[in-house]
């Protein structure tokens, strides 16, 4: 089941994968609590992905576009929420769940980088603002697009970019080159299963069900194929 609030683009290019907190709950089930709240809550914000420390949520498609960054940040990027909070101490993020749950989003951000020929890198502010393609935190969107307007500085300072990208990057393939990586057409229909009941032909990323208006519905989640 979708979110309450989204929009069908269709998309045939995305620039960013941006990285939230969602300055909520952090324990083995808040992936799924995120996603049901996003089907009843009525203030227009929704994700493509929620995480947390064993179960990534697809809510949209990322040739669609989720509600999580404003209008600039929004049409440009995939949004990718970590169940956490941005004042998360270092000490924090180096916990168990954290890095459980960091490895959950590098998963997926692996594929969706692949499937979209995303760079595995962190961009500055003005490479944001610049069309760059690559990855970026909420803060940077609010710093890059003032006229949005957007307030929001996750996921914090003690986020751990170098640690995150290398997980990223060990998910990658190994064997295609970054020439092959970049040239990577995804197309414009991937037939990917996900909570808009397409078919399924991939494999979940973890055998957990999302809890929809008191029905489990069996997540699939978007491959890089």
């Amino acid at each position: 089941m979708p979110p309450a609030s989204w929009s069908k683009a269709n998309r045939a290019s995305v620039q960013l994968i941006v990285i939230h907190t969602t300055e909520g709950s952090a324990h083995d089930v808040s992936a799924e609590d995120g996603a049901a709240y996003d089907q009843r809550r009525t203030d227009g914000t929704s994700t493509h992905y929620f995480h947390d420390s064993d179960s990534t949520v697809q809510c949209v498609r990322t040739e669609d576009i989720a509600y999580a960054a404003r209008t600039q940040g929004n049409k440009r990027g995939i949004q990718h929420e970590l169940c956490g909070k941005a004042g998360w101490s270092a000490s924090t993020w180096a916990g168990e769940y954290a890095q459980n749950a960091l490895r959950r989003m590098a998963k997926q951000s692996a594929r969706d980088a692949k499937k979209w020929g995303i760079p595995v890198r962190h961009l500055t502010v003005s490479e944001v603002a610049s069309d760059e393609k690559g990855f970026c935190s909420h803060y940077d969107v609010t710093r890059a697009f003032p006229q949005d307007n957007g307030t929001h500085t996750d996921p914090g300072p003690n986020f751990p970019w170098s640690q995150f990208l290398d997980m990223v990057r060990d998910e990658l393939e190994g064997d295609m080159t970054p020439e092959e990586f970049l040239a990577y057409d995804p197309g414009t229909d991937d037939g990917i299963p996900n909570p808009f009941g397409d078919k399924a032909t991939n494999e979940t990323i973890s055998p957990k069900t999302a809890f929809y208006n008191s029905v489990l519905i069996p997540m699939r989640i978007e491959s890089a194929v």
